[in-house]
This record gives C-alpha cells, sequence and structure tokens, in this order.
C-alpha cells in the first residue's frame, strides 16, 4: 500500500480576501455593462434574411452540379 501524503495546509489573509472580491465585484460591473450594451443595441429584423459569406460561395458553385457527380445525366 502506498503512504499517505500529509495534508496541504492553505492559508488565506484578509489581502487575499479583499483582492479576490475586488475581482468579483469587476467581473461583475462589466457583466453587466456588457448585458446593457446588448440590450441598446438595435437588431436589423432582416439580417436573419442575409446570407452568410459562407452561403454566397455555396451559390456560386464552380465544380460540376450534384447530378453531375453522382452519374444522374447519363
Amino acid at each position: 500500500m502506498l503512504p499517505r501524503r500529509n495534508p496541504t495546509a492553505i492559508t488565506l489573509t484578509s489581502e487575499d480576501v479583499v483582492a479576490y472580491e475586488d475581482s468579483r465585484a469587476a467581473r461583475a460591473q462589466s457583466i453587466a455593462e456588457n448585458n446593457k450594451n446588448k440590450k441598446d443595441a438595435k437588431a436589423d429584423p432582416n439580417d436573419e434574411l442575409k446570407p452568410l459569406p459562407s452561403d454566397k460561395a455555396k451559390n456560386g458553385r464552380t465544380g460540376p452540379s450534384r447530378e453531375e457527380r453522382i452519374g444522374v445525366n447519363r
């Protein structure tokens, strides 16, 4: 059987706690600002109807058509 290791002791100082609380408060504030900015932005109602750049490339195919690839036009 393997020998057991001694437990690791972790010590926290009051400065550690203050730094943690400050970082959490700053993160919560930045998240709140991001959410506010998202609500303020106006969405284009036709945005979903616009093709994506990758879709544009698919529409302008230069290769063989589907029928040619599977041999239907023979």
